[in-house]
C-alpha cells in the first residue's frame, strides 16, 4: 500500500474516532475518549518514515474533528 493511501485511511479512522469521542456525555468520558484518539495517532504515525510529522498532523486533524462536531453537537441541542 502506498503512504498516500495509508496516510488517507488512517486519517480518516482518526477523524472517525475523533466524531465519536466528542459525542461522549461527560467531559471525563470525553477526555478519556480523545486521549485514546491520541494515542492511536502516535500508534499509526509509527509506520511512516517521519512518524514525528504524522502524528503531528493527525493529531491536528482529530483535535479539528473534535471541535467541529462537539460545536455543531452543542448548537443542534442548544436550538431543540
Amino acid at each position: 500500500m502506498s503512504c498516500m493511501k495509508r496516510y488517507i485511511e488512517d486519517a480518516r479512522e482518526v477523524s472517525v474516532a475523533a466524531g465519536l469521542a466528542a459525542l461522549h456525555a461527560t467531559p471525563r468520558d470525553r477526555l478519556k475518549a480523545i486521549t485514546h484518539v491520541f494515542e492511536l495517532c502516535g500508534t499509526l504515525a509509527n509506520h511512516y518514515h517521519t512518524p514525528h510529522t504524522v502524528a503531528q498532523m493527525l493529531v491536528h486533524r482529530a483535535a479539528d474533528t473534535f471541535r467541529i462536531t462537539r460545536r455543531n453537537f452543542t448548537q443542534e441541542h442548544a436550538t431543540a
